[in-house]
């Protein structure tokens, strides 16, 4: 999977039960995963998310530690994306994305530590817009 396919949205990926009273899935940004804060939540309801492993999004005072994320078949999307997310701590977090895929993405994220992570260098940031690593 890429992020083409998340923006895409291809209906062979995509749970269109959510999308039925829209006219079906709408393409998109890949990073522009759909709010549906009124409705019962369900994986699928989203379509696709941009990342492989963990997608927080609205969230403060989340934890991982010790976890390693691994995927069957190769995954292009990042690891880890961070949506308007605060208070995060990424402890001894592994996984090994593909060369040119960064393993976090966060956007508008405040307050995250990362520490003893592979692929991520130990650094406290305080604020992101977009950021990469």
């Amino acid at each position: 999977m890429t992020l083409d396919d998340v923006a895409k949205e291809p209906p062979n990926l995509v749970n269109t039960f959510f999308f039925r009273a829209s006219g079906g899935v709408p393409p998109r940004q890949p990073f522009d995963t759909p709010e549906r804060e009124k409705e019962y939540p369900e994986p699928s309801m989203f379509g696709l998310i941009p990342a492989s492993g963990f997608f927080i999004r609205h969230a403060r005072g989340i934890e991982l530690t010790d976890l390693r994320i691994v995927n069957l078949k190769e995954d292009r999307r990042p690891t880890l994306v961070l949506d308007q997310a605060r208070d995060i701590a990424l402890n001894r977090v592994n996984a090994d994305p593909p060369p040119g895929v960064p393993a976090l993405v966060m956007l508008k994220a405040e307050d995250v530590a990362i520490n003893g992570c592979a692929h991520l260098p130990g650094v406290h940031i305080q604020k992101a817009e977009h950021k990469e690593m």
